[in-house]
Order: C-alpha cells, then structure tokens, then sequence
C-alpha cells in the first residue's frame, strides 16, 4: 500500500471530506485522562480552551474571595466585609450629607448610628453613602407630604370630641375639666400627653374620658371631694342624660308640675324648662 493510500485510511473522514480537521477531533490527540476531564468538555476548540487558561493565569495572584455560605462564622463574614472595602472602623466613612430637606440639619447622633450600623452590616463606603443619599431624599419626601396615620388621629379626636360634647350637652366643659382633674391628680399631667396605639391621645379617647369623669363624680357625690388640684368637681351643668331623669322625676303624674292650683306648680314649670334646656338646648326648651 502506498504512503498516500495509507493516509487516506487513517484520516477520519471528515477531514477527508473537507480537507480541514474537524473541531470536535481536536480532543482526540489528547490522552484518554486528559481528553475524558470534565473542565475541557465545553471546549470547542483549542483556541476557546487557550483563551480561557489565559484568564485564568490573569487571576493568578489577585485577592480572591470565599463565597460565605448559611453556616459561614461571624468571622468568615468579617473578613468577606473588610475584602469587599468596608473601612477599618465607623470613622471610615467620609459622609456627605446630599438631599437633606430644606430647613433641617444633619443629626449628629443619628449620623454616628448610621455609620456604626453601616459597619456592623458590612457596607462599604459607596454603599454607605448611596443609602445616605437615598434615606435623605425619602426623609424629604415624608417631611413635605402630609402624615395620613396623624390626620386619621387627628380624625379620630375630633369625632370623639364630637360625642363626648353630644353625650355632656352643655355640662361639656364641667365634665371635661373634671376629668382633667382626676387624671392630673392622681396620673400626673404626662399622661394627657400620651398617645394610643391608633394614634390619638389619652385625653381625647372618649372611654377613658368617661372613666375618669365617673371616678370625679363618684368622688364629689359619694366621698364629698369639691375640688382636686385646684379644679371644682362638680357644678350647675347638668347632661342631657342626668336632665332626662331628672325631668321625668319633676313630671311624674299626680305631681305639682300637672297641678296648676298645687303651691309648687310654677316652680315645676320653671325647672322643668330649666332641664329641657340641658336635653335639647335653649332654642328648643323655649
């Protein structure tokens, strides 16, 4: 057999075929251990293969990082952080303060928690002040635009002021200014102050004010106190409700108030007018 004929039967081919060997064959030359390892399996060609064994020798010699993982320490973490740039201590963090609203000034105790927690978090200075930035601009907006958990408070107060005035009628400021003198008496004038989970103050709740009015009644009618911190318990001014029973008291029948010859007939009338001012108000007593 000749040279040429012999070549002819060893070539693969599609060398044959196309006269260039064939990309997938570039492998075969190799040994089996080599030829068989996983790292070279999705390597087209030599070419692709040199290229990525050139990036490799490139990050040879260069700070490598360990992923962490779930069960990564404290430590591992830390030093992941001090890699990544985070500073050697909060002070590293050279601030600027961008975007603070118009008519405020940085905090300075809020500026040092913010670095101490950028540091404890692992952030580095770019991160650090992005989120700066980013918080600042957000405080803005907040400051500029009204509150809706304060105005459905402030929603609240009124409504509850509202009922307490319908429910006390004109004894309103008599009542209220009992409470006042209780909860000052005997919680301390802090907890006017106070404010509810939903947002209102301890004052304007309509519960509680009934709760220390009632003690403030208690107190005048059964105990005999008239006066707490300098406040008078009690007075003329009666509630819609103490005038209803009241009035029905007055004009039972067979009593002076239907008795026009009886001596306390006119004082009936008189009273009896007198309390259906505090149920429905001077205009419709009259």
């Amino acid at each position: 057999m000749s040279d040429v004929a012999m070549a002819q039967e060893v070539a693969p081919a599609s060398e044959q075929a196309s006269g260039e060997p064939a990309a997938d064959d570039w492998k075969s030359s190799l040994p089996e251990d080599l030829r068989m390892d996983p790292s070279i399996q999705n390597a087209p060609s030599v070419e692709s293969m040199a290229q990525s064994y050139v990036s490799a020798q490139r990050m040879v010699g260069l700070d490598k990082i360990a992923v962490p993982t779930e069960h990564s320490t404290d430590e591992e973490w830390t030093q992941v952080y001090d890699k990544l740039g985070r500073p050697e201590s909060p002070d590293g963090y050279d601030l600027e303060m961008n975007n603070i609203p118009e008519g405020l000034a940085a905090n300075p105790q809020l500026v040092d928690w913010y670095q101490q927690t950028a540091h404890d978090i692992g952030l580095t200075p770019k991160q650090a002040q992005a989120l700066a930035d980013r918080y600042n601009t957000m405080a803005g907006e907040v400051e500029q635009s009204p509150d809706d958990a304060a105005l459905e408070a402030e929603a609240k107060e009124q409504a509850g002021v509202r009922e307490l005035q319908k429910e006390y009628g004109k004894a309103f400021d008599t009542k209220i200014g009992t409470a006042k003198a209780v909860l000052n008496q005997y919680g301390g004038d802090d907890l006017l102050g106070l404010r509810l989970e939903d947002g209102t103050s301890l004052a304007s709740n309509p519960s509680l004010v009934r709760t220390f009015v009632n003690i403030g009644d208690f107190m005048s009618g059964k105990l005999g106190e008239d006066t707490l911190r300098g406040a008078k318990l009690g007075g003329d001014a009666l509630t819609p409700a103490d005038a209803q029973r009241e009035l029905t008291q007055l004009q039972v029948q067979g009593g002076p108030y239907w008795d026009s010859t009886h001596p306390g007939h006119a004082a009936a009338v008189s009273e009896s007018l007198r309390l259906n001012e505090f149920i429905h108000g001077a205009d419709e007593a009259s």
